[in-house]
């Protein structure tokens, strides 16, 4: 009786078809990881959000500037901020106030998105802030239509 060494033909070839199904299942999972990637970013950037407004609102009633209707300018760190019910008036004072400016930006009338060409396009990457309309009211963050809060990676993800 002969002794094999090594693989058959057939062997190999059977290896490579199950390596190239395997791939075609995984690989596209893996090459759409900048999704992920996106909703992460927009995800911390919702949380330093957060952290600004109760930091802008401790500042805001400790030295009882933009407490009423009129927005007035705060100094936080050396950067002004328009504060209107003792929160951010508009998403760009958010940013300001959260250090966001430079990587994240505004998107219509109070959404904020990060800066790239894809989330900037589709405005589905990202969050709205709603700042309070009367004294006592509290500002709200919501999902861009279509999307979710936190943001998913089905919302970044290219279309």
């Amino acid at each position: 009786m002969a002794r094999q060494n090594g693989f058959t033909l057939i062997e190999l070839i059977m290896v490579i078809v199950i390596l190239g199904i395997l791939s075609a299942f995984a690989l596209p999972r893996f090459f759409d990881v900048s999704a992920d990637a996106r909703a992460a970013r927009v995800n911390a950037g919702l949380g330093a959000a957060r952290s600004a407004l109760a930091i802008v609102n401790a500042k805001a009633r400790l030295s009882n500037i933009g407490m009423g209707e009129v927005a007035q300018e705060l100094t936080l760190q050396d950067k002004k901020i328009s504060v209107k019910f003792g929160y951010p008036e508009q998403p760009f004072s958010l940013l300001i106030a959260a250090g966001m400016e430079t990587d994240f930006d505004g998107a219509g009338a109070d959404g904020i998105v990060h800066k790239n060409t894809h989330d900037m396009g589709t405005g589905r990457c990202g969050f709205r802030y709603i700042p309070p309309t009367t004294a006592g009211e509290a500002p709200r963050f919501e999902p861009w239509p279509g999307s979710s809060l936190p943001v998913t990676a089905a919302d970044c993800r290219r279309s």
